[in-house]
């Protein structure tokens, strides 16, 4: 009896959709990507600092004030570095900034948060969240929304934020 209910089931659960799939599917004005595809070398980019520190945008809207949520401060000790490269927007990505956030929050390896910047140091609103690839079951786990969304995505202002690292000769 236990193999003819793994049996009918198994093909339900291997041909399941991720969230993301999801979404994609309620919503067809928002375009999602798969991060990997726009994934670049950053040793073929410049690095990145912030130029003041300051404190970033909760994850998504808080009105709770509720600790999981929240994004450690950003300072100029780190260093930034390009990880997606999508239209006319770099990714980048802190090692240190990454390992502070999972020293306050429990991250458990499952995603990394990057930063969506122009190149005079903008930021575009909200996060990219980058599942794990170690942790993706599905396909569709992967797939982030390419424009921010206002409903989620909080603003960073409209002042330049980050800065590229003068190489030292």
């Amino acid at each position: 009896m236990r193999w003819v209910i793994l049996s009918l089931l198994l093909p339900l659960i291997v041909g399941c959709y991720g969230a993301g799939d999801y979404v994609q599917a309620r919503n067809p004005t928002v375009r999602y990507i798969d991060p990997k595809d726009y994934r670049v070398d950053p040793n073929l980019y410049p690095k990145y600092r912030a130029i003041k520190d300051f404190q970033p945008p909760d994850v998504a809207p808080n009105p709770y004030n509720e600790p999981h949520l929240k994004m450690p401060r950003i300072t100029k000790d780190y260093v930034w570095e390009v990880r997606h490269r999508v239209g006319d927007k770099i990714w980048i990505f802190s090692k240190r900034y990454e390992e502070q956030r999972c020293s306050i929050e429990h991250c458990y390896g499952t995603s990394v948060y990057e930063i969506s910047i122009s190149n005079d140091g903008r930021v575009e609103a909200g996060w990219r969240g980058i599942k794990n690839p170690n942790h993706v079951l599905l396909n569709g786990d992967r797939i982030i929304p390419l424009e921010s969304d206002p409903r989620y995505d909080l603003e960073w202002g409209n002042e330049p934020l980050f800065v590229q690292v003068k190489e030292e000769k």
